[in-house]
């Protein structure tokens, strides 16, 4: 997991994947894609930096002003875009990573009693209607109390789902809670309801 999509976090993303390992990216602000460099740090300030340069020495107090105002409205263009740019990076992709818990190597090694359980985003009817029928949502369950010890879901809309799951967990709810739940039809969290029926 990289913490950060800016430019160590995306260069290290790509590498781990050349080298087939599983790689998730977090950015926790939709204002930082890009992170410090391009949205508060070098970009801006180098981009101020140059302005300064360019303006006009001998200059009357309205000029100075509405200089710096023009240099404050292109460091702004430079920085949206290139924000725009990391972010379509992300966005554009409709594959969605959302996990929660542990993962079936770290229960099994925690020694805990386990099932398993794993569903083709392609058999969710809903994912018909978005046309994305790439993914895999998978639920660890520990078998001696019958509660989620972990979910990781990877297709469209994950980032919603993940929520009941996350509700069940907290609230010590076992896993029949969601397998039994009516679900609003179609929608991607009534796949939760195939996803819990081992």
């Amino acid at each position: 997991m990289i913490i950060g999509f800016g430019k160590g976090g995306k260069t290290l993303a790509v590498e781990l994947a050349k080298r087939n390992e599983k790689v998730a990216v977090i950015e926790r602000s939709d204002e930082m894609y890009g992170d410090t460099c391009i949205n508060i740090g070098c970009i801006p300030t180098k981009t101020l930096v140059h302005q300064a340069k360019l303006a006009p020495v001998k200059a009357s107090w309205e000029e100075k002003k509405a200089y710096y105002a023009q240099a404050i409205a292109e460091k702004e263009e430079v920085t949206s875009f290139l924000r725009q740019k990391n972010y379509h990076n992300l966005a554009d992709n409709p594959h969605t990573l959302s996990r929660i818990g542990l993962s079936e190597e770290e229960a099994v090694r925690k020694g805990l009693n386990i099932k398993v359980n794993k569903l083709p985003v392609a058999a969710i009817p809903r994912v018909r209607t978005l046309g994305n029928t790439v993914g895999l949502f998978k639920v660890v369950v520990d078998v001696d109390t019958n509660q989620i010890v972990g979910c990781t879901l990877f297709g469209p809309e994950s980032g919603e789902v993940i929520n009941s799951v996350a509700m069940v967990m907290k609230t010590d709810q076992p896993y029949t809670f969601l397998r039994d739940f009516v679900f609003t039809h179609p929608g991607m969290s009534e796949a939760l309801n195939d996803l819990m029926n081992f």
